[in-house]
């Protein structure tokens, strides 16, 4: 019987650990969700909050105040971030051509955010195009150019049928 006992009180202790790790997960999860916004949906290790809702919400034309649109956009997000991971997971960040595109598009908005302004602070009069045209003249002008004329010869077969329609 003290054999049942212990195995009883193992099986209780195991289920007691079981749960205390399982409600220190829970909370830990829901503080990590806490500090994103509020949370709305999870697909995997992606999360979709309220603050991520309301930016996705602005970034698409129409109305969403009935609620079946706002339901019907949680929806669409949800699907995005399930192709998303199945994208992940079959690799295609890796993609040469993925990669390729991901770069292009950091290029473009540093080019939009920091490039951009700092040009359009740049302000040239037409006098000051004038004067730096006087004044460097060897910049705008071409070289000169070889022409090259062409001569259309005929053939001797040509020739000949020539002199023999002139005879």
């Amino acid at each position: 019987m003290k054999r049942g006992k212990k195995w009883m009180l193992a099986g209780l202790f195991c289920l007691a650990a079981i749960f205390i790790i399982l409600y220190g997960l829970n909370r830990g999860l829901n503080r990590e969700k806490g500090n994103a916004g509020h949370f709305l949906a999870s697909v995997g290790d992606q999360t979709i909050t309220s603050e991520r809702f309301i930016k996705e919400m602005t970034r698409r034309p129409g109305n969403f105040y009935p609620e079946e649109l706002k339901e019907t956009l949680l929806e669409d997000m949800i699907q995005f971030n399930l192709l998303y991971a199945a994208a992940l997971k079959a690799g295609y960040d890796q993609d040469p051509a993925v990669v390729d595109a991901i770069r292009h598009l950091v290029a473009e908005k540093y080019r939009r955010e920091h490039l951009v302004p700092l040009l359009n602070q740049i302000k040239v009069t037409d006098e000051e195009l004038e004067q730096y045209y006087q004044s460097h003249p060897s910049e705008f002008q071409t070289k000169k150019m070889r022409r090259r004329r062409y001569s259309n010869l005929d053939s001797p077969k040509r020739l000949i049928r020539k002199k023999s329609t002139a005879v």
